[in-house]
This record gives C-alpha cells, sequence and structure tokens, in this order.
C-alpha cells in the first residue's frame, strides 16, 4: 500500500481487494447461524452442489483434502473477529480425517451477506491416505464433509454436505 494513503482509503482497498465491504462493518449473530461450503477466488462464492465432482489438493495440515471457502451467516464476523472451524471427513459415516483450524479470521462480507472463511482444506487422515494408491482408492468416492464454525462468542453452525471425489486426474 502507498504510505501517502490516508489510513481509511487504504483500509477500503485492502477489504475491496479481500472481496469484504469495508473495515467498519461488523456481522452479527442471530439465533439460527447457517454455514454452507464454496469454492471461488477474488471474493467470489459458488455454493458446492450436492454430490459435486471436487479434486483433492494438498492439505496444509498434513496430506490432502477437499478445498473449499466457507460462508456463514449468523455469526460474529469481521475485520478483527476469529473463528475455530472443525473440518471432518466422512465415508459412509466413518471418520477419515479431521482437523481442527483454531483462531482463523472469519472476514464480514456485509451484514447482508455475513461472514467468509478462505483457503480451508477438509483432509483425509494422511496416515491413512499417505501414496497416491490411497487417494486413487477415494476416486468417485461419496464423502461427507462435516464443517463446524464456532465465532468468538461461542455461537455455532454445522453443515453436513456430500461431495464425489475426482482423485483420477
Amino acid at each position: 500500500m502507498d504510505p501517502r494513503l490516508p489510513p481509511l482509503l487504504a483500509c477500503s482497498l485492502l477489504a475491496a481487494s479481500l472481496g469484504v465491504s469495508g473495515c467498519d462493518d461488523t456481522c452479527s449473530a442471530d439465533a439460527s447461524p447457517s454455514i454452507q461450503l464454496g469454492q471461488g477466488v477474488g471474493g467470489a462464492f459458488v455454493p458446492l452442489e450436492d454430490e459435486q465432482l471436487v479434486g483433492l489438493d494438498v492439505a496444509p495440515q498434513g496430506g490432502f483434502g477437499v478445498k473449499t471457502l466457507i460462508s456463514t451467516t449468523g455469526l460474529v464476523a469481521g475485520d478483527e473477529a476469529l473463528a475455530s472451524v472443525q473440518l471432518d471427513v466422512l465415508i459412509e459415516g466413518a471418520l477419515a480425517g479431521s482437523f481442527w483450524l483454531d483462531e482463523t479470521r472469519l472476514l464480514c462480507r456485509g451484514s447482508s451477506q455475513g461472514g467468509l472463511v478462505s483457503d480451508v482444506v477438509v483432509g483425509f487422515d494422511d496416515a491413512t491416505y499417505s501414496t497416491p494408491d490411497d487417494l486413487l482408492l477415494l476416486d468417485m468416492q461419496v464423502v461427507d464433509l462435516d464443517v463446524t464454525v464456532t465465532d468468538s462468542e461461542d455461537n455455532e453452525a454445522n453443515i453436513l454436505h456430500s461431495v464425489i471425489i475426482n482423485a483420477g486426474g
């Protein structure tokens, strides 16, 4: 950022580049929070369809998983808001991977749009799925992404979303 820019203008430009609506905007909690999983780049959010075909990406926690964005409504979000996210993968109801993402940014896209957690990978257990052959066993497998977001005020929302893994390329 150019140091000659006034702080409010610099903040607005940074917020626009991140796809959020502004530095003063805060998304507040409500009685029935919800979350939705999706994909997108540059602030865009496209919801995942039920049983949508998805690829595998490298997970920051190790191993591979499904990269997603998490859109929230009714949870506290803002420029400084933090949330905790439980990321689980289930195959036929059995846990196939679990990761706890603590103190991640939950940015507010606007009070009418809700919050957004970016660059999340819902990962498979890297000890079980450690080789290319292990990953190929997931090809065309229906899996459930079980995601729970807890905001800074302990409000919580959960989603169980089925996707089909494309591990074959």
